[in-house]
Parts: C-alpha cells; structure tokens; sequence
C-alpha cells in the first residue's frame, strides 16, 4: 500500500488518497487511508472495535470499508476505505451554491443510509 496526498485532516486523524498494489483483486487499486494517531492503549481497542462494525456495514450510500492496521508501535491505526473523490465541500467550492434538486438528492441518500444503520 502506498500512501498519496493529504486528502484531509480532522480532530483524529489524516486522510491520504492510497494506492494498493497488491494481488488481491477484491480490493480497489485506489483507496482512502485515514491515518489516526492513538495515544492511550483503550483508544486503540476502541478504534479495533468500531473497525470490527465497519466491517458488517453494506449499503450504497456509506463508504465501505477495506481493512485495518493497527501498528502499537508507531501508535497508529491505518483505515482503508473507499476514495470519495467528491464531496458536498468540494462540490461547493467549484461550482458555488447548489441548487435544490442537488441538495433534495443528497438528503435523500443521508435519510436513507440513517435509516439502514437505524
């Protein structure tokens, strides 16, 4: 796996856009890596948890999960999951205000994935 950009950051973790080379032809050869920098132990087994509900989640509007690495040594997790390369922020900021039946379209689909994990 090979780590690209920064994609984003947020108040846990990086996000870097991920090339995987391997022969495993389940998986995507492009991929998002969130990079999360565990400072306690019991975060770190939290973090194994929520990848292990990742893992059941299937549904077309949330982003599906590939796998995880947990290295206790660098203190870190590395979440492989499925590039979105766009998103309601970028969509804004290249093409301004979006109009309603583009904002109607994504409420629908948030109100729907809301529901399969309800």
């Amino acid at each position: 796996m090979q780590r690209g950009e920064l994609l984003g950051e947020g108040t846990f973790g990086k996000v870097y856009a991920g090339l995987y080379n391997g022969s495993n032809s389940r998986l995507p050869p492009n991929m998002a890596i969130k990079v999360v920098q565990v400072k306690e132990k019991k975060f770190l087994k939290r973090l194994y948890h929520e990848c292990e509900l990742l893992k059941t989640l299937d549904h077309p509007n949330i982003v599906k999960y590939f796998g995880c690495v947990m290295d206790e040594e660098k203190s870190e997790a590395s979440i492989f999951m499925e590039l979105m390369p766009h998103s309601l922020v970028s969509s804004y900021r290249q093409f301004g205000s979006l109009n309603e039946n583009i904002i109607r379209r994504h409420t629908r689909q948030i109100l729907s994935a809301l529901n399969y994990l309800h």
